[in-house]
C-alpha cells in the first residue's frame, strides 16, 4: 500500500510566476531539508572545501572513488533483486533473492547495501550533490510548488529526488523495500513497492515521469514491458525524463570508467538500442549527454503519444 508523508509547501499556489523547486533553493527556500544535522554538516563542509581551494578538488575526486564501493553495492543489490523477481499478473511483485554473495568483499557490500543513510551520503559525494540530475529535472519536467500535475518516479530508490517535486503530487516506485522504508520515513510523497512490468496503478493517471538509472539493469524483454506499462499509466502527451548510465568518452573521467568496470547493470545500451526499448508509445523529443560528478548519463526527453 502507499504511504503518505506530509510536507510544508515551498511556495503558495498563487505565485504569479511558476518557480521550480530547484530555483527555490536559490531564493533561500530549502526544499531539501535533510532532517539530519550530521548530513547537513557533511554537505556544508564538502561545498566549502570545493569552493575554497582548487587543489582540494583532488581530495573531493578521491572521495568519489571511495564512494564507488557503495555504488557497486547498490548496483549489485538491484541487479540481484530485479532479475530474480517472479512475474505476477496483478499487484506488486513478490521478490525472491536467489543470488548468494561468494566472496568476503561481496558479503561486506551486501551488508552496506542495507544502510540507505550511508549509501545516500556516499552517492552524494560521487555525484557532486546530484546537481546534474536536479538541473535536468528542473529544465525538462519543470515541477513547481503549486503544480497540480502528478509525477511518477519510476525506480525511485531511496527517494533522493522526491524533494524536487510537490510532495502531494509525487509517487515513487521501486522493488527494493528497504529503500522504500527509508523514503517513507525521510522523504515527501507516496511510495509503492513493485517492479515495472505490472503496476498496481490506474490507467492514464500521471502527467510526467522520471526514469533515472533503471533501464540499464533490465534485459530487453523486461525493459520493453516496463516502458509499455509506464505508457499505460501516463496521460497522452505526458513528458518522461530518462537518464541512463553511459560510458564516459575515451580518455576522460577515469573515475567514471572505474564505475562502469564495477557496475552490475549489464544492459548499458547504444542510443539506437534505447530508442527501440522506448517502443511505439513514445516519441523522443531530444537526447543529450550529461555528467553529474563522476557519473555520465545519456538523457532522453520523451512524449507519450496519444
Amino acid at each position: 500500500s502507499e504511504s503518505q508523508v506530509t510536507r510544508r509547501p515551498v511556495a503558495s499556489e498563487e505565485t504569479s510566476s511558476p518557480v521550480t523547486l530547484s530555483e527555490a533553493k536559490g531564493l533561500g527556500m530549502d526544499p531539501h531539508n535533510h532532517r539530519d544535522a550530521s548530513l547537513t554538516l557533511s554537505v556544508t563542509c564538502a561545498m566549502f572545501l570545493r569552493s575554497e581551494a582548487k587543489n582540494l578538488d583532488q581530495i573531493f575526486a578521491s572521495l568519489r572513488v571511495i564512494a564507488l564501493l557503495m555504488l557497486y553495492c547498490d548496483f549489485r543489490s538491484r541487479q540481484s533483486t530485479i532479475c530474480n523477481l517472479q512475474f505476477q499478473a496483478k499487484g506488486p511483485h513478490t521478490m525472491h533473492h536467489t543470488t548468494v554473495a561468494t566472496s568476503p568483499i561481496e558479503r561486506i557490500l551486501d551488508r552496506l547495501s542495507a544502510a540507505p543513510r550511508l549509501w545516500n551520503r556516499l552517492r552524494w559525494i560521487a555525484e557532486a550533490g546530484f546537481n546534474g540530475e536536479r538541473l535536468a529535472i528542473a529544465r525538462e519536467l519543470r515541477p513547481w510548488a503549486g503544480d497540480r500535475r502528478r509525477f511518477l518516479d519510476f525506480g525511485c530508490g531511496t527517494g533522493e529526488f522526491a524533494g524536487d517535486f510537490p510532495g502531494t503530487q509525487y509517487v515513487g516506485l521501486d522493488p527494493t523495500t528497504g529503500y522504500l522504508r527509508f523514503a517513507v520515513a525521510h522523504r515527501p510523497g507516496s511510495y509503492l513497492a513493485s517492479t515495472g512490468e505490472a503496476l498496481a496503478l490506474a490507467t492514464a493517471t500521471f502527467d510526467a515521469a522520471l526514469v533515472c538509472g533503471v533501464l540499464h539493469h533490465l534485459p530487453d524483454t523486461v525493459a520493453r514491458m516496463a516502458m509499455a506499462e509506464l505508457a499505460r499509466v501516463l496521460r497522452p502527451e505526458a513528458t518522461v525524463l530518462v537518464l541512463e548510465d553511459t560510458p564516459p568518452p575515451a580518455g576522460q573521467n577515469p573515475a567514471g570508467h572505474l564505475m562502469h568496470a564495477v557496475d552490475r547493470g549489464g544492459y548499458i545500451r547504444s542510443e539506437a538500442a534505447y530508442r527501440a526499448i522506448f517502443g511505439p508509445s513514445f516519441s523522443v523529443e531530444r537526447a543529450y549527454h550529461l555528467r553529474s560528478g563522476i557519473c555520465d548519463y545519456a538523457v532522453y526527453v520523451l512524449t507519450r503519444l496519444p
